[in-house]
């Protein structure tokens, strides 16, 4: 790999991962406003955890033809816990 290619991927990785950030800053953000508050917290909190699991699942749709190996969901949980440790 050379170095205009290393520069890129790093390029790449660091906006993906600021802009997961901030995306995740924002949304924590409007939920301890609204838990301060104390305003339609159930609401809240189920709305951002269903469009969460509908967002992991659209990038784990996304990203499943890309990868050289096509390992089920549970596959990739079971590889996080077991190298956690």
């Amino acid at each position: 790999m050379n170095s205009p290619d290393v520069f890129h991927a790093a390029g790449l990785g660091l906006g993906t991962g600021l802009a997961l950030i901030v995306a995740i800053g924002a949304q924590n953000a409007f939920v301890l406003r609204q838990g301060i508050r104390g305003e339609h917290i159930g609401a809240v909190v189920a709305v951002c955890a269903i469009s969460d699991a509908v967002l992991i699942a659209a990038g784990y749709s996304a990203q499943a033809p890309c990868s050289p190996r096509r390992l089920p969901p549970s596959s990739f949980s079971a590889m996080s816990v077991r190298h956690s440790w």
